[in-house]
């Protein structure tokens, strides 16, 4: 369990450049600089910060209806943001694991829409940099560029007021 062991044994793989960290299960109690340091010395770089909620955030992290909740989900991301930028990664992966629902027809769709939007864009106007990417939990598959589609989306709402 020792991270920064672990980046150093990666060090050794042969044509590994990147490594990519979950947050906040491999980051948290470290020190940006010494994590830095180690990717440093396995002459590694980070490749990008990956989410991991927890499954207090069952209902949905980013789109969660419980703002307590929510609000939690956004300033772990922030936290992640954060960490991203100070291990000079590139991407920043928004994955929850846990949307919220079951069923298609078991949950407000428009509703947890605006949230995530909304979380999105506190995210993305407060840390433009690294690229936040949005991924669903598998087996949908689906994948996009949380910027472009926010822009994309953002864009045709204020022309047409539709998604």
């Amino acid at each position: 369990d020792n991270v920064l062991g672990g980046v150093a044994a990666q060090g050794k793989v042969r044509g590994l450049s990147l490594v990519d960290f979950n947050f906040p299960q491999h980051l948290a109690g470290l020190e940006p600089a010494a994590v830095r340091a180690a990717l440093e010395a396995a002459g590694l770089e980070a490749g990008a910060v990956c989410m991991r909620y927890t499954r207090v955030h069952q209902r949905g992290a980013l789109t969660n209806p419980d703002e307590v909740l929510r609000r939690e989900a956004i300033e772990l991301t922030l936290e992640g943001c954060r960490w991203a930028e100070a291990l000079g990664a590139e991407e920043l992966v928004v994955w929850s694991a846990f949307d919220g629902y079951d069923y298609h027809l078991q949950a407000d769709h428009t509703a947890m829409w605006t949230r995530a939007v909304e979380a999105f864009r506190e995210v993305c106007d407060a840390f433009p940099r690294p690229a936040a990417q949005s991924r669903s939990p598998p087996p949908a598959r689906r994948f996009c560029s949380r910027r472009r589609l926010a822009a994309r989306t953002l864009g045709s709402r204020s022309t047409s007021g539709t998604a």
